[in-house]
């Protein structure tokens, strides 16, 4: 289980850093002239809405996810279907958040980034 937990908190690690790179290159493909800035934004926009609701379900995953990983700790093992469970959700639900990356705004980079270090921050506290 320790195994479970550690790699759910390097993914959430890779994806913060991938978030992070990708948004110092986006700025400056974003500011080429005013039509394609136009067009990008109404593209941002709708898409931009699906990722505000994958952020969404990520938040209420991790807020689950440390909840049962502190009574999972605590040495309550009737949660350790539901900690694998969870575990096995948070790491395909980062692997999705990953793939749209490319197309968050520097808003959603930071909110994933947020959350991303609140549950790890939450997790490490004994």
């Amino acid at each position: 289980m320790k195994q479970t937990l550690k790699t759910t908190l390097l993914l959430v690690a890779v994806f913060f850093l991938a978030i992070s790179l990708n948004s110092c290159g986006k700025k400056n493909s974003d500011t080429k002239t005013d039509t394609k800035t136009e067009t990008k934004t109404d593209t941002k926009t709708d898409s931009g809405n699906d990722i505000d609701a994958m952020i969404n379900d990520y938040d209420k995953l991790m807020k689950e996810y440390v909840e049962v990983t502190k009574k999972f700790k605590a040495g309550d093992m009737s949660v350790s279907e539901k900690y694998t469970e969870l575990g096995k959700k948070t790491t395909d639900l980062s692997t999705k958040l990953s793939g749209v990356a490319a197309k968050m705004t520097p808003e959603q980079s930071k909110r994933m980034a947020d959350i991303s270090k609140w549950a790890a921050d939450e997790m490490q506290k004994k």
